[in-house]
């Protein structure tokens, strides 16, 4: 038991776990608004990993190349802001993304099926 705790709190100072911890953290909350939102448009496999690849996997990759560039001498100085600023701007970029499409696509729906069964030239 002992090695398993030991295991995961050497873990935690592997220095990629922080970047993709912040990586997860900013593209969760967007797979879930946009699947709580949409569940009737987004409800198979296929579109669980695309949203896990593009929201997690892509921000995970792109967190630890950034993290591993602002290591050079040249970047030092900003270092300490490479993690929080990157998280924040992809936590809103992808939240503006989902809350924009999911938008679209309810907007879009509702205007369909509005006008499949209410013609006002009819009269």
């Amino acid at each position: 038991m002992e090695d398993k705790k030991k295991q995961r709190f050497l873990f935690s100072k592997h220095p990629i776990f922080y970047p993709i911890l912040a990586a997860v953290a900013a593209g969760t909350y967007p797979i879930i608004f946009y699947f709580s939102n949409n569940f009737t448009l987004a409800n198979t496999w296929g579109h669980l990993r695309f949203f896990t690849f593009f929201y997690i996997v892509v921000p995970s990759v792109v967190f630890v190349l950034a993290v591993k560039i602002s290591q050079a001498k040249i970047f030092s100085k900003w270092q300490k802001y490479v993690l929080p600023l990157l998280n924040l701007f992809t936590f809103f970029f992808l939240n503006g993304v989902v809350c924009l499409y999911a938008h679209q696509e309810k907007i879009s729906s509702a205007s369909s099926s509005f006008s499949n069964h209410f013609d006002p030239f009819s009269l």
